[in-house]
Order: C-alpha cells, then structure tokens, then sequence
C-alpha cells in the first residue's frame, strides 16, 4: 500500500476530533437551546446555568456514540441509494446506535447505585411510554439535519460543499 496515498495517524487523529468537535458543538446548541426553551416554558425566573453545563456533558458523550455508530458502519447499507433513503437510513441507523448506549448508559449508572438489573428495569417500564418515546423522536430531528450535511458533503466532496454553503 502506498503511504502517501492513506492518511498518517495523526491526520486520521486531527480529522476524528474535527468531527467530534463539530457532532458536539451541534448537539450542545441544540440541547443548550432545548433547555432555555423548557426554562421558558416553565417561566423560570434568570437562566439556571447548570442545564448548559449537563448539555456540555451530553453533547461529549451522544457525538463519542455517534462517531462509534459511524465507525461500525451504522445505516451505511444504503450508501448506493438516493440521497434521500440514505439520509433516512443513517438517521435511524444512528438512532438506533445512540438507544442502544443509552441503554447501556442507563444499567451502568443503575449499577453504580447498587441497583439490580431487575429494580432498573421495573423502573424504566414503570414510566409512561411517551416520556421514553418524547426523547427518542426529539433526537431524531436533531440527527437529520446532521446526517443530511453529511451525506450532502459527502456526495459533492469538501469544496462543493463549502461553496455551497459559503459561495465562491
């Protein structure tokens, strides 16, 4: 294999924390924007800073998931499809992915509080549906617009797209 042809580590290092950088960044401003709208909702007095802070620590975790959806390849089974079934595809491929860890979250932090298997699942199935159903659907129009960038930049390559966004 030809060395200048792939990627070094380091350009492989610099590209993956681009993407995290930027799979965060979008993720906090929509969670940091869906917290000031529950506040308003809610007609809390001032702004309570410690919801910004947990969408931080959110946004980190749910776009580290999402890059490792996208190292295993998730929804890519469509890739020779229109754009517009890919961008499906990869959204609920995703979704999927991040229901998985977010499972996986949930036994973790349930053991870590000394609670059995059993108490965490009769506490998650003692909820009513829509409050598993309401978060899952509010993540999947936050990963639309992203999957749809993606695949866009993707079919018409780095510079199309710039110019696309940003003209000549």
């Amino acid at each position: 294999m030809n060395e200048s042809a792939s990627p070094s580590r380091r350009e492989r290092l610099a590209e993956e924390l681009r993407k995290y950088f930027l799979i965060s960044a979008y993720l906090w401003v929509c969670f940091a924007v869906l917290s000031l709208f529950k506040a308003a909702t809610l007609e809390t007095e001032g702004i309570d800073w410690a919801p910004l802070g947990f969408a931080v620590i959110q946004a980190l975790v749910l776009g580290k998931f999402i890059l490792i959806g996208d190292a295993l390849k998730a929804g890519h089974r469509a890739e020779h499809h229109p754009l517009l079934h890919r961008i499906a595809w990869r959204s609920l491929a995703l979704l999927a992915v991040l229901i998985v860890f977010k499972a996986l979250e949930e036994l973790i932090v349930g053991w870590a509080h000394d609670k059995s298997f059993e108490t965490i699942l009769e506490e998650a199935t003692a909820q009513p549906l829509w409050v598993h159903l309401a978060p899952v659907l509010l993540m999947l129009l936050i990963l639309i617009p992203m999957i749809t960038a993606s695949e866009i930049h993707r079919t018409v390559g780095a510079e199309r797209f710039r110019e696309l966004l940003l003209g000549r």
